[in-house]
């Protein structure tokens, strides 16, 4: 179960940078899981940081995942 999470984690991951263009040729980031909720054992929240070590902009991430696929996806940029 515990590689379910990290796997599934990982696929978030990789999928936000992407969307993020960080996944150029070059690009290097960084991913921190801050928390991970099981509302049951359908549905997991995930919260976790993205960050772009080339251009030091660093993104907040909700990940919501209803029978592994993604229902709800909020991403934002930290600001100071």
């Amino acid at each position: 179960m515990k590689k379910d999470f990290r796997n599934k984690l990982t696929s978030i991951c990789r999928e936000t940078a992407k969307t993020l263009k960080m996944d150029r040729d070059g690009a290097r980031w960084f991913c921190e899981t801050t928390e991970l909720n099981i509302k049951d054992e359908g549905k997991m929240i995930y919260r976790f940081y993205v960050m772009d070590k080339n251009s030091g902009h660093e993104y907040q991430v909700n990940a919501v995942i209803e029978k592994d696929d993604i229902t709800d996806w909020n991403v934002r940029e930290v600001t100071e």
